[in-house]
């Protein structure tokens, strides 16, 4: 309802007035976002009908008739963030497929010719807001991974990145040690369920050891001397090695 008036999820407010004008696409479930292009409506949310048609999750609106363009993605779920730059719709949500392709939480779209770009870096959690500036793209949310990098929540991605995340679970076969290099304090980023860590100098004496390390562990390395570090995770199925660079 807006003003006492039916409009489910979606409307047009009446900017004099403060009425809801006639238009009245009523889409079954939420919408996120809205952005205008070349005169057009472009919705998004977690709806999978709009306008009296089957649209998951990502729609074109005509602003006179409320109706459907042709403009139809058929994302697989909730689409919550659009961003537009020039011809380019860039969207961040929860889906993991795009026009039947896998897409993780992170997508772009031509919208001159409805065609997925091949950016494809991908996340392991939702994306909930997205920005393009120049060949950077930055998205935010409750991920730890994009682009299979350790990047917790907010991340800034190369325009040349075509792969990364690809849904398969493999936080578990790498671990991530930042800043590196560093002046002393390294934070590792490896897998759930670690049994040892053990941190060796470039003589291969061992200088750190600590048993069942956080998943997100701090290493302080300050009292050393500079140089090259080995960092090794043991789980019970593998050993994992990281290279630490104390300045």
């Amino acid at each position: 309802m807006v003003r006492g008036i039916g409009r489910n999820r979606i409307a047009c407010i009446d900017s004099a007035s403060g009425m809801p004008a006639l238009w009245n696409p009523n889409a079954d479930h939420a919408v996120y976002s809205l952005i205008l292009y070349q005169g057009k409506l472009l919705a998004a949310g977690l709806f999978t009908t709009i306008a009296g048609q089957s649209r998951n999750r990502l729609a074109g609106l005509d602003t006179a008739i409320a109706s459907c363009t042709a403009f139809d993605p058929d994302a697989n779920n909730a689409v919550r963030a659009m961003h537009l730059s020039g011809d380019t719709l860039f969207i961040g949500g929860d889906f993991t497929t795009v026009s039947g392709m896998d897409y993780y939480r992170l997508a772009q779209i031509s919208l001159v010719t409805d065609t997925l770009s091949p950016w494809n870096p991908g996340t392991d959690n939702t994306v909930t807001c997205v920005y393009k500036a120049g060949n950077r793209n930055f998205a935010g949310g409750l991920f730890d991974f994009a682009g299979s990098i350790y990047h917790p929540c907010l991340a800034g991605i190369s325009s040349q990145i075509t792969t990364g995340w690809t849904g398969s679970g493999t936080v578990n076969d790498a671990i991530t040690l930042y800043p590196n290099p560093s002046e002393g304090t390294f934070f590792l980023y490896g897998p759930i369920g670690a049994e040892m860590m053990e941190v060796y100098n470039a003589a291969g004496i061992q200088v750190l050891s600590l048993a069942h390390p956080l998943r997100l562990q701090q290493i302080d390395l300050s009292a050393f001397p500079p140089g090259i570090y080995l960092v090794r995770i043991v789980t019970k199925e593998k050993v994992l090695t990281a290279k630490a660079i104390l300045r």
